[in-house]
Order: C-alpha cells, then sequence, then structure tokens
C-alpha cells in the first residue's frame, strides 16, 4: 500500500484544491454558490487540471490506452462541470425559481460560518473527483494502473451524466408547456427523479474506475468519503424534493396515481416514498 500522507499532500492536488478555493470563492458571501455553480466550476477546473498534466505527460512518453481512458475520465468531469453550471445559471433566472427559493444558504451568514463552509465543501469536491488524480497518479509514477476498471467507471459516468442531461432537458420542457403540472414523460415514466438517479450512477462510476488501482489508506478513505457524502445528499434532496412535490400535487388524483406506481429515485424497484403520508393520502391511489 503507497504512502497515505505523499499519497494526497503533492504538488498536483494542492494546485487542485487551490484551483477550487479559488472558483468557489465568492461562495464566502454568498453561500448558496460554493453549492450551486460553484460545485460546477469546482468540477470543471478539477477536469480540465487533469487533462493538462496527462497532455504533458502524453508529450513526453506517447499516447497509450490508459492515457486515452484517462483522458475520456476527465472530459467527462469537465462536461459534468460546465453542464451542472450553465444549468443552474439558467435556472437562477427565471422568476419561478426565484419566487420559490428558500432555505438557509440564502439567507445572510456570518463569515465565521461561511468560510469554513466553503473550506469543507471545497475538500468535497477534491475528493469527489479524486479517482481521476489517483489513476494520473498511479500511471505517471509507475503504481498499479488498472485500464479496464478505468474504462468501465468512465463508460458508467457517461451513461448518468446522460441520464441526468436528459432528465432535465425533460423537465424543462415539460414546465415550459404545462408549468403547473409535474412531469411524467420520458424517463420521468420509470423513477419520479431520475435527474438525481444519474447523479448517482455518475459519482458511483467515477469510484469504481479507481478501485483496481494501487492506493493508500488516505485516498482509499477520501474516495469512500466522497460516495458516502454524494449518495447522502442525494438522498437528502430526494427527501425534500418528494415532500415538497407532495405538498404541491397531492390534491390531484393523476399525480397520486403517477406517486403509487413510479419508483421514486430508482427504476424498476418497489421504493414510492421517500417521505411518511397519511394512510388517507395513501387510499387515494
Amino acid at each position: 500500500m503507497l504512502n497515505s500522507y505523499s499519497s494526497v499532500v503533492n504538488l498536483e492536488t494542492i494546485v487542485i484544491q487551490v484551483l477550487i478555493l479559488f472558483v468557489s470563492s465568492y461562495g464566502i458571501i454568498k453561500p448558496n454558490f460554493v453549492i450551486a455553480q460553484g460545485y460546477g466550476l469546482s468540477i470543471v477546473v478539477f477536469g480540465a487540471t487533469i487533462i493538462v498534466l496527462l497532455l504533458r505527460y502524453a508529450f513526453t512518453k506517447g499516447m497509450s490506452h490508459a492515457v486515452t481512458v484517462l483522458i475520456a475520465e476527465s472530459l467527462l468531469l469537465l462536461a459534468y462541470g460546465f453542464r451542472l453550471a450553465s444549468f443552474i445559471g439558467n435556472r437562477n433566472k427565471k422568476d419561478s425559481y426565484i419566487k420559490n427559493r428558500q432555505g438557509a444558504f440564502n439567507k445572510p451568514m456570518s463569515l465565521l460560518v461561511t468560510i469554513p463552509l466553503w473550506t469543507v465543501v471545497s475538500f468535497l469536491y477534491l475528493c469527489y473527483g479524486l479517482p481521476a488524480l489517483i489513476g494520473y497518479r498511479a500511471l505517471v509514477n509507475g503504481y498499479r494502473f488498472n485500464v479496464v476498471l478505468h474504462l468501465v467507471g468512465t463508460l458508467v459516468m457517461l451513461f448518468g451524466l446522460g441520464i441526468e442531461s436528459v432528465a432535465d432537458s425533460q423537465k424543462s420542457q415539460s414546465k415550459l408547456e404545462k408549468p403547473n403540472r409535474f412531469c411524467d414523460c420520458g424517463l420521468y415514466r420509470y423513477c419520479r427523479m431520475p435527474n438525481y438517479f444519474g447523479e448517482l450512477v455518475y459519482w458511483t462510476g467515477c469510484v469504481l474506475s479507481c478501485i483496481g488501482d494501487e492506493m493508500s489508506a488516505l485516498q482509499i478513505g477520501f474516495c469512500l468519503f466522497s460516495i458516502v457524502c454524494a449518495y447522502y445528499i442525494m438522498l437528502h434532496s430526494a427527501t425534500a424534493l418528494d415532500k415538497r412535490q407532495f405538498d404541491n400535487y397531492h390534491s390531484d388524483s393523476e399525480y397520486m396515481k403517477y406517486r403509487c406506481e413510479v419508483p421514486v429515485l430508482f427504476p424498476f424497484t418497489h421504493w414510492y416514498s421517500m417521505i411518511k403520508v397519511e394512510k388517507m393520502d395513501c387510499c387515494l391511489c
């Protein structure tokens, strides 16, 4: 097993962490930024930095299947970040979102709160992209590198990003046509939150990509930390969305029928609700 300290405290990691802190630094003033556009921009700079490092390595050592796969994985980080940042930026301009936007992150907060929040969340973003950096360091330092698992993980990431992108597009189009109705078209016929499902698939693929590489105990711990946080955040967000949708549409018999027939988060399962509902409401199904 690799030396834990040097595997996570090195020039590449420090550079990426500093860049992430920089692009999300507006979150010190506007806390919502660090968990919104700052999230997307952080993943962009992570992917872009790994690509630059890989191209520099390829210039001296030549291209290989391993380099190609890692570039593809990093491009997916780049694509994910750009898509997320642009999607959130466009969403924040909509009157309906501005009107309904709530939560503690939109209220004024002390720097004693925002600076630690910015620091901790920025570190989480580093952990999110760490599998690609682990692959890069394994490749250039001659450690064990599993190109097959990186390829499989990259394909899973592509699949997850595709689901999330299509789901967001379908919901946006549905809301344009019927702004006061819930979305039940396209991917929403298979689960009620396919965009959240797609994000879980994406980050699962990212972590999957590095499990065949030689890693230190700290690298393994940080990867586990990232995927646990990703699932916790998505499940928490899904619970909040499920409650909000239930409050908005529970008097609509079509929605209640849809709710009882279509899984909430994971397609082809029997998990239909993230929240507890009254027995009378369940009977509406």
